[in-house]
């Protein structure tokens, strides 16, 4: 998926005695930012879609090369080839004899090849790879979408949803504001899975770095693009295996210096061919039990000194704290009497009393029986491609979810609980977790992460995102972190 550190400077001799001098190792940007706001939200618009360079910021983008003598060039590749001439540039077209200083951006964010031909000889060159995060980089900025709920009003569970997201929104951003040591942007976009619409990446040339936002299938619109930030959209027909919340990063491990993406799938539905392209070469685990197919929700790496660690949810783990309590023991706290606590998937229908623990071992115990069974086997897929022995696991409570018409999900598992592990890695001691409301679990999610070393802070999204679709606070949310 990644090539490794190259040199800043390279020589190509051409000539006896005359050096071409290719900056940044011969490894070029795609140039896909925004640096003089031209674009909007225009989707098919970035630094590259124009035959100019855009200011001096623009030209920070390009990898140079130092001609010293006349000669006719010209670039193959998704590239445009300048030449300085005073303060600006000139667009240099095929053929054409120049010297100086030249200036190549790519157009493509795909690894491809570019050729600059001078005279006869051919200087080769090479578009720098999406990189995706991992937790070893701090998080520097958490995004959380600013339209909890949509302008209009609906009738049912539906319209009772939306009215519940607007009135809880303002409680859980400031919770989220508070909660986080780093800062929280607000971005304005209709979806509220801002997981799941963004994949934060970066590419790397020499010494410049360029942050570039992949908008997944199920992305609306364009968001975040302008200087140094880039964007890329992914088209086609998109399903829930192609949301950003199934897009994760392993962290470096042998024969994987970079590290290397995950990402569930189910036997008849794979992700996006261009996804998977602009992902390198996902590790897939089979997500075919859970209804949205997404591996944030039972599996996440952890950093710890010297390496990292696998976490995981833990369905049995649940089950023994929900047995050591009295069976009349409400399952979840902090709602008040008539209150939509959870929903009734196969009616439709919310309910407004919490489940007894004695009424949730029964009608659940089978479904997270199940559910551990899936996630030991992932865990050996992932011990067995990375070598990594060294397991954290979570309480958890999964459901059953069936089929509800006019969704992205299949009928699978879903959190019960908000599921701890589908939250934010800040760094190497502190994490964000979803408020499960119980707690006992609290409690016992608290001591889990302290055994890895982090403390952890809870954030209450129970009713603008848990209550319908059991999405949690890393499904709500995103990271820009260190590149």
């Amino acid at each position: 998926m990644f090539w490794g550190a190259l040199a800043v400077m390279a020589s190509v001799v051409v000539a006896p005695h005359m050096e071409v001098q290719v900056a940044r190792g011969g490894v070029v940007l795609p140039n896909v930012d925004d640096d003089d706001l031209r674009c909007g939200t225009t989707p098919a618009c970035n630094d590259s879609t124009d035959e100019v360079v855009n200011g001096s910021r623009d030209a920070d983008d390009l990898t140079t090369v130092r001609l010293p003598y006349r000669a006719a060039v010209d670039v193959r590749g998704p590239a445009h080839l300048f030449v300085k001439r005073g303060d600006g540039w000139k667009l240099v077209r095929p053929g054409e004899k120049v010297h100086g200083t030249l200036g190549v951006e790519a157009t493509a964010v795909t690894p491809d090849r570019i050729e600059l031909t001078i005279g006869k000889k051919v200087v080769p060159l090479r578009v720098a790879p999406l990189r995706t995060h991992h937790h070893l980089q701090k998080a520097q900025e958490v995004l959380v979408t600013d339209d909890l709920a949509a302008p209009t009003e609906s009738e049912g569970v539906v319209g009772e949803l939306l009215k519940l997201r607007r009135a809880a929104k303002p409680a859980f951003l400031q919770r989220l504001d508070e909660a986080s040591p780093v800062a929280v942007r607000h971005v304005k976009m209709a979806d509220i899975w801002t997981q799941d619409v963004l994949e934060p990446a970066y590419a790397v040339a020499g010494d410049r770095r360029m942050r570039i936002m992949i908008h997944t299938p199920l992305a609306a619109g364009i968001v975040l693009r302008g200087p140094d930030i880039g964007a890329v959209q992914v088209h086609g027909p998109g399903s829930s295996v192609d949301a950003g919340g199934n897009i994760e990063t392993i962290p470096p491990y042998r024969g994987r210096p970079e590290g290397r993406v995950v990402m569930g799938n189910r036997p008849d539905e794979l992700p996006n061919a261009g996804l998977r392209a602009l992902l390198g070469d996902p590790l897939l685990l089979d997500t075919s039990w859970l209804a949205n197919a997404h591996v944030d929700e039972f599996v996440q790496f952890l950093p710890k000194p010297g390496g990292w660690r696998i976490a995981v949810a833990d369905p049995l783990a649940g089950l023994e704290l929900l047995r050591a309590l009295p069976g009349d023991t409400k399952l979840v706290d902090g709602f008040r009497p008539g209150e939509p606590i959870l929903l009734d998937w196969a009616k439709l229908r919310f309910v407004r009393e919490s489940p007894t623990v004695a009424e949730t071992l029964a009608n659940h115990t089978g479904a997270n029986e199940v559910v551990a069974q899936r996630i030991e086997e992932n865990l050996a897929v992932l011990r067995k491609e990375t070598g990594v022995t060294d397991v954290v696991r979570v309480p958890a409570l999964f459901e059953h979810i069936p089929k509800v018409e006019q969704s992205i999900a299949h009928a699978g598992m879903g959190g019960l609980l908000p599921t701890a592990v589908n939250g934010i890695v800040l760094d190497r001691n502190r994490y964000l977790a979803p408020d499960p409301h119980n707690p006992v679990f609290r409690s016992a999610i608290t001591a889990a992460y302290a055994k890895a070393g982090y403390a952890v802070d809870f954030v209450d999204h129970w009713r603008t995102h848990h209550l319908a679709g059991g999405g949690g606070l890393h499904c709500a949310t995103n990271a820009l972190r260190a590149m």
